[in-house]
């Protein structure tokens, strides 16, 4: 559970006295991060980073010729991140620039930046989502008459933290969450709220949806809603991600959207024949296989006829029928055979209706029926005889056996007479 205690109230907004020392302290489960800000000799603003707990370190922090003021500590990819502003001593007290600290969980220092938005840049937060790094800040721009506007800027980087991409959203937002993989700005006091996807896109609490009525989504669908919207009835908060089955209606900014959600179904398909277990696989909804409740990733491996139903919200259905055989190997439907047999099967065998378990040896003549049953009513029958080897001698076979023994005597009383006339 992380918490942040401030002993001493602190500001990244204001410059630090030659003798005041702030410190505050952000707290994880096994450790805990203490930060105190000082003057060094030098009048330039200086931090101690001690760190209790779980790989304990202490760091002296400052910057030549700079104030560093750290608004915040984050735990980004096992690593901490400190974040605030910086500026010059020597330059104008209101122009900060963007500032971050990354350090190992070892108090190791693994980089360090800063950049420029604005006339006054502010980081308010640091958040790790969507596979990226997300730094939030407020700006302002100063114009030659004096006047100021405030803008939010999200900047995204990899976790080796090089720069991906930013957004800039004219306007000063009070508050700020993620949300389903969005990040939300909102502002009660004017009643401005936008919304910022992965891609960085921005939604206005305006917009229409960027969906067209009756469109199926497989197994997830995020959409931008900014204001309240009503689906299937009841109250929903901004950035909605479905990921259930089922048939939807949402009501958004005076508009009705119908659409589906439907549940991608692998290891299986409709209508085909197996002769191997398999494994149906799902990520939501209510399964059901031949009426019993079903958990996607068992294996079925019993020969039979079987259904899996997925039931959603509103009605939804999707059903798939299949068949697994018993992959039966050693005898063919309508054989004679002359040889004993060994058959092997999966299921539950009746060699003329008496039970029998895999395999099956066979080695006496005479008819047989092998049924073999499955679930729900599931049937292969299998008909075949088995025959003994003729044991006598046919005409045909004598004739074969002795004819090249009665050739060779012919030949050989023809020689011998022959010889006798010469």
């Amino acid at each position: 559970m992380r918490k942040i205690v401030f002993l001493f109230v602190m500001s990244c907004f204001m410059s630090v006295s030659s003798t005041a020392a702030d410190s505050w302290e952000y707290e994880e489960d096994d450790y805990k991060i203490i930060l105190t800000s000082s003057r060094n000799d030098d009048g330039y603003i200086e931090y101690n980073i001690r760190k209790i707990g779980s790989n304990p370190f202490v760091l002296d922090w400052s910057i030549d010729e700079h104030h560093v003021y750290f608004k915040g500590v984050k735990e980004v990819d096992g690593n901490h991140v400190l974040y605030g502003s910086i500026k010059e001593k020597s330059l104008d007290p209101e122009i900060y620039d963007v500032y971050i600290l990354v350090l190992s969980k070892k108090g190791e220092v693994l980089h360090e930046f800063s950049y420029d938005c604005g006339h006054d840049d502010h980081v308010l937060n640091v958040y790790d989502f969507n596979g990226m790094i997300n730094i939030e800040t407020w700006s302002n721009d100063e114009f030659a008459d004096r006047q100021t506007s405030f803008f939010m800027e999200l900047r995204r980087f990899d976790y080796e933290y090089n720069f991906i991409d930013y957004v800039r959203v004219d306007e000063y937002y009070i508050y700020s969450y993620v949300n389903n993989g969005y990040f939300f700005f909102g502002n009660n006091e004017n009643h401005n709220y936008v919304l910022i996807d992965k891609d960085l896109s921005v939604f206005e609490d305006n917009d229409h949806l960027d969906m067209d009525s009756g469109t199926v989504y497989s197994d997830t669908v995020r959409i931008p809603t900014v204001n309240e919207a009503i689906l299937n009835g009841e109250a929903i908060s901004a950035g909605i991600e479905i990921n259930y089955p089922g048939i939807y209606e949402l009501e958004y900014n005076d508009y009705l959207y119908k659409f589906t959600v439907e549940p991608t179904l692998g290891g299986i398909e409709d209508g085909v024949v197996y002769d191997a277990p398999v494994t149906p696989l799902f990520k939501s909804g209510n399964a059901m296989l031949n009426g019993s409740a079903f958990v996607s990733g068992t294996v079925i491996d019993q020969p039979g006829s079987y259904t899996l139903s997925i039931e959603g919200i509103g009605g939804y259905q999707k059903s798939v029928s299949f068949l697994i055989s018993s992959n039966i190997d050693g005898v063919f439907n309508n054989q004679t055979y002359t040889e004993d047999l060994e058959i092997n099967f999966s299921g539950i065998g009746y060699l003329n209706n008496v039970h029998m378990t895999s395999p099956i040896n066979i080695s006496e003549p005479g008819e047989y029926i092998l049924k073999i049953q499955g679930e729900n009513d599931y049937l292969e029958s299998y008909y075949f005889q088995i025959e003994e080897p003729e044991s006598g001698n046919s005409m045909i076979d004598i004739v074969q056996k002795y004819d090249f023994v009665l050739f060779g005597i012919v030949l050989v009383v023809s020689i011998f007479v022959l010889r006798k006339k010469k």
